[in-house]
Formats: structure tokens, sequence, C-alpha cells
């Protein structure tokens, strides 16, 4: 398989990751905190534009609306309570935490 990169740029070969089950390339479902601030915002949209499916956490039910607007499947839910979003958080393939609090 080859991944294209920008079009001034030779193909690049596919590398394999430390999974044995994903290579570069391939769409992920990823957990993300802290979708709703600055920082995370805009790692939403990197994934999202990237294909790949998002789970992420909303603390009330207008910011859980806004991630299903962004295209996020959104949990609500505080960070210090796992009990609320464990069994999406083990649905996933990764997690990118960019939660400040």
């Amino acid at each position: 398989r080859t991944v294209w990169a920008p079009a001034a740029s030779p193909p690049v070969r596919t590398c394999r990751l430390q999974s044995p089950f994903l290579t570069f390339g391939e769409r992920m479902h990823i957990f993300l905190t802290g979708a709703t601030g600055y920082i995370g915002s805009a790692v939403l949209e990197a994934m999202i534009k990237g294909g790949h499916q998002v789970t992420a956490i909303a603390r009330d039910p207008e910011k859980a609306e806004r991630l299903l607007a962004k295209g996020a499947t959104p949990i609500i839910a505080e960070l210090g309570l796992p009990k609320y979003y464990e069994a999406a958080l083990a649905a996933t393939d990764a997690v990118v935490h960019t939660a400040f609090e």
C-alpha cells in the first residue's frame, strides 16, 4: 500500500505501528478528552477531517450538541467520574487527552 503525501512529495511507503492490528493510514476509533477546549477542538477537527471516528466527553448537553454537529459521538460526563464513560473508552483504538482539568 502507498500513502500519498502532498503533491510535491513522492509517495511514502506504509509503515507498521506498534500495534499488530493497525497500520499507518487506517481509520481509527479515538476517545478524545477536552474536545470542547481550544486545543481539543482543533484536534477534533483534524481527526474528523482524517476520517476517524471520534468519541468525546462533554460536561453538559449544550457542548454535547456542538460535538455532535462537528461529527463526534458525545458522552455527557465528568472526566473525574470514569464509570460514566469507561465502556465507551474500552471500545476505542486510542485515547488522546487534551483536557486541562
